[in-house]
Formats: C-alpha cells, sequence, structure tokens
C-alpha cells in the first residue's frame, strides 16, 4: 500500500502543483478586465464569467505594446517615456534596475546564461551548476589579477535565486550540455541526469568564448 500511494503521490502532485500554478497565472492576467468599462464584462453581457479572457487581453495588450514599440513613432514614445520616468527619483532607480534585468534576459540579443559550466562551489572539492553571464568590467576589473568570468549559481529547486560570482577563467570547466538541459538538472535536484554526448573526432579541447 505504501507503494502505491507513493506511485500516485508521483502522479497527481505534478498534476495538482501545475493546475495551481496555471490558475494562479490566467487568474492574475484577469485582473486587467478591469481595464475595461463594467457594461462589456463578461459578467454584465452573458451573466457569468469566463476565465481566461482577461488572460487573452493581456496577450493581446503586451502584442499589441511590442507592435506600436517596433515602428519608428513607437520607438519616440517609449524613449519620451523613460525620460519622462528619468525624472522621478524612486521610480527611475527602481525601473532602470528592471529594465537592465529584463533586457538582459528577454531581449533576442541578450547575453543571459550563455554557457553551463562546471564550478568548484561552496569549498574546494565540492562541484555545482553555473552559468556564464559575462565577464567583470568598470572598476572592479581593475582590482582583478588575470582574466576572469562572471557567473551565476541558481540554488535548488528555485533556479530564480542564487549567487553571483566573479571566478578565474582557469578554474570554470564548459559543459556541452544546453542551458536548458542543466536548468533541468539544477531544478530536478539532479534527479534528471543529462545524456552524455560523444565528443566529435579530432575536436578541439573546449574553450570559453568570451565576446
Amino acid at each position: 500500500m505504501k507503494r502505491y500511494f507513493i506511485t500516485g503521490l508521483l502522479i497527481w502532485v505534478p498534476l495538482a502543483i501545475t493546475a495551481w500554478v496555471l490558475v494562479l497565472i490566467v487568474g492574475t492576467m484577469d485582473q486587467s478586465l478591469r481595464l475595461l468599462p463594467e457594461a462589456i464584462h463578461p459578467r454584465s453581457v452573458l451573466g457569468f464569467d469566463i476565465p481566461g479572457v482577461g488572460a487573452i487581453l493581456t496577450l493581446l495588450i503586451i502584442a499589441l505594446t511590442g507592435l506600436l514599440a517596433a515602428n519608428f513613432i513607437g520607438q519616440r514614445l517609449v524613449v519620451w517615456w523613460e525620460m519622462l520616468l528619468a525624472r522621478i527619483p524612486v521610480v527611475n532607480s527602481i525601473y532602470n534596475s528592471v529594465k537592465q534585468v529584463s533586457d538582459t534576459l528577454f531581449s533576442s540579443s541578450g547575453n543571459a546564461f550563455r554557457q553551463a559550466l562546471l564550478i568548484e562551489y561552496p569549498r574546494r572539492g565540492a562541484w555545482t551548476i553555473a552559468f556564464l553571464t559575462g565577464k567583470p568590467g568598470g572598476e572592479v576589473l581593475r582590482h582583478l589579477d588575470g582574466e576572469y568570468v562572471s557567473v551565476y549559481v541558481p540554488t535548488t529547486p528555485n533556479p530564480t535565486s542564487g549567487f553571483f560570482l566573479m571566478l578565474p577563467k582557469a578554474e570554470v570547466i564548459e559543459l556541452e550540455m544546453s542551458v536548458d538541459t542543466a536548468l533541468k538538472y539544477v531544478i530536478s535536484m539532479g534527479v534528471v541526469a543529462p545524456q552524455l554526448r560523444q565528443p566529435a573526432a579530432n575536436a578541439p579541447a573546449s574553450d570559453i568564448a568570451i565576446n
């Protein structure tokens, strides 16, 4: 009975968590209905609510915003809007910080998580998965001797929190696995092990390319 119960949990727990996350996301996106007049809400027109209508409206707003921002007039409006926010002391610091992170993570030209790495952390002899994010710059670079790389070490099972480290390039090992595979490996706490790739014949020794 214990084995059957655990087997049932392994089936239902992922489904329940997935359903809960989807309901939470759709419920949050449905709040965009408040932007519309009360007279055209589904409850006012049909007499009952329709889950997901607000989510569709949110997606349409996001897509329309991107479409408008892609042309010349939209770009000028975005520049004007950012200049306006730059004049507000507290909002300026928060907006700029969030924008820099979002541009790095979501931009098609962004450089977030370039490569999966293997590093010794938090002590010698203990290894963990990390992700290459770039190389140190600015004033920090003047205090570092030799060639360093910037890496992000995610926590398990929540990879959205972690640690930012600057390590000597010679002390990190480039992995052949993709970033998505490495993230799955971290989130699963090592349960979902990545498949080993066969090295190509006469392939040169791997090295990290920092652009």
